[in-house]
């Protein structure tokens, strides 16, 4: 039944997150990774906007290291300053405390610029 339940969990992160092929195994092998990126999505949309897109991504790696996490990559709009007044708002609300959750350890919050609102 559990192995049931993963396949659907990940389905659930695909339809809130931009996520790349090679990551989904991963995914896989970690269902607490996935339940925190279901529980992490209402925080993005309450701090970078209903809209946000979140790609999940290995980092860039050099030669012999291993994928061991992932990059939730926040794409957004905003100037580096609003942008970084919403991540430090993230962290105080709710990543500071679920990072050290199971699964937290896993996740990094990184930001890419795609543009200025304003």
């Amino acid at each position: 039944m559990a192995q049931q339940v993963i396949p659907t969990k990940i389905e659930q992160v695909e339809q809130v997150y931009k996520v790349r092929e090679e990551v989904k195994p991963f995914l896989a092998a970690h269902p607490e990774l996935v339940n925190l990126l279901l529980e992490a999505r209402p925080h993005f949309e309450r701090h970078f906007g209903q809209d946000v897109v979140v790609e999940l991504r290995f980092p860039i790696r050099f030669c012999c290291e291993t994928d061991d996490d992932v990059f939730a990559a926040i794409q957004s709009p905003f100037d580096v300053e609003t942008t970084l007044a919403k991540e430090k708002k993230f962290w105080d609300d709710w990543f500071g405390e679920a990072s050290g959750r199971p699964g937290g350890s896993l996740l990094i919050i990184h930001t890419d610029f795609v543009g200025d609102s304003g």
